[in-house]
């Protein structure tokens, strides 16, 4: 059934019909793509009509993107992310999927910074600590480093500031290996064939 006719059919009352629809997505059995791929789109009309569902931005973290829904996981943790501004779980599970699913490190990088602004104290500081690791593993190691940098002139614990000069000079090292292996031109032998 559309969504729009559940609301109808709950008066006009979009929070609850988001309400009805999330009950419907964890009640319903079955197996297979069909059957996940139905409990996506349910689980995509409740965050439409209440974009704040916080046991279903959670349940999406835990389900869709491991079924193979990872586009519609990051659109009910985007709308999560963007309604629920002081709660940094929504940025956190967007950004683990953007690395582990996606494998867009940067993003993932850019999302937990949103998750460290809205956390305090040692969550801010974990956040930021994941954040620098991820961007590291991304293509570009200039692009890790200013950063890195930044993350490191902004943090207040001296741990953090030690544990990230580690990984400046790291991906210094990475930089200047990566110039040396691209100035090294080799013979190209591309011309041969067997």
């Amino acid at each position: 059934m559309p969504g729009q006719v559940n609301v109808l059919l709950m008066a006009g009352d979009r929070y609850l019909a988001a309400n009805l629809l999330y009950v419907r997505s964890i009640i319903s059995v079955g197996k297979g793509a069909a059957h996940f791929k139905a409990r996506a789109e349910l689980q995509v009309q409740t965050a439409i009509f209440n974009p704040r569902h916080e046991d279903n931005y959670y349940q999406t973290a835990a389900s869709l993107p491991w079924e193979g829904f990872v586009e519609q996981g990051q659109f009910i943790l985007g709308q999560a992310r963007n309604s629920r501004s002081r709660d940094p779980w929504p940025s956190f599970y967007e950004g683990f999927s953007e690395y582990y699913f996606i494998e867009n490190y940067e993003r993932a990088a850019e999302l937990l910074l949103v998750s460290a602004e809205r956390s305090t104290g040692n969550n801010s500081a974990l956040f930021k600590d994941i954040a620098a690791k991820w961007i590291s593993q991304g293509s570009s190691y200039t692009l890790a480093l200013a950063m890195v940098q930044d993350l490191q002139e902004n943090t207040k614990s001296d741990l953090t500031k030690n544990q990230l000069g580690l990984r400046i000079l790291r991906l210094k090292n990475l930089i200047a290996l990566e110039l040396a292996v691209t100035k090294f031109n080799p013979v190209s032998y591309t011309h041969l064939t067997l």
